[in-house]
């Protein structure tokens, strides 16, 4: 008669804990890529929403300026904001001064924090259009974008007018593939 009560373990079973084992580490593995690759990423697209939010904030404090100074927008003196840097007529930022000239090379200081960053200030006779462009992560990564057809196909802004680098280039490319913003301020 046999003993029901000895457990019988099968011998062809050898090894089946070591695979069970690998295939767990497997999973895991490519579940940790899968978070390395997300936190990649964020930390990408996290850049570009600070060099947005940067330009916003350049921005707004212009046209609180020219709000202040309340220079219409059909009036002639609004020429001495929509003066540029290459024109020769933007000095040094003083924190304590308080007038139209200050503000606009404030304004123009401020575009520094952007990776080469520059702007356009016109106007239409009743508003302010203030464009911000600077050089994005991925123009940063892929200069070989060359014609405006891939250029808007990657989602950025092909600009033959604003120009990088600003000044510091005495030839600067005439036609270049922007992340680029424009800001509308009422007087």
């Amino acid at each position: 008669m046999k003993n029901i009560n000895t457990p019988r373990l099968p011998t062809t079973q050898k090894g089946v804990g070591l695979i069970e084992a690998m295939v767990t580490m497997f999973v895991l593995s490519i579940g940790l890529l899968g978070m390395a690759f997300a936190e990649t990423w964020s930390l990408r697209y996290g850049q570009d929403a600070y060099m947005r939010t940067q330009a916003t904030f350049i921005a707004y404090e212009l046209i609180d300026k020219i709000r202040v100074h309340n220079i219409p927008a059909d009036n002639g003196g609004s020429s001495l904001y929509t003066q540029t840097r290459a024109s020769g007529n933007v000095g040094a930022c003083v924190s304590t001064v308080a007038s139209v000239d200050n503000a606009r090379n404030c304004f123009y200081d401020a575009l520094d924090d952007l990776p080469s960053g520059n702007a356009e200030i016109t106007t239409d006779g009743k508003d302010y259009n203030i464009t911000i462009v600077w050089l994005d992560r991925e123009a940063a990564q892929n200069p070989s974008v060359d014609t405006q057809a891939e250029c808007e196909a990657a989602g950025r802004v092909w600009s033959s007018t604003l120009t990088w680098p600003a000044t510091d280039n005495p030839s600067p490319n005439p036609a270049v593939c922007l992340q680029a913003k424009t800001w509308v301020a009422r007087i």
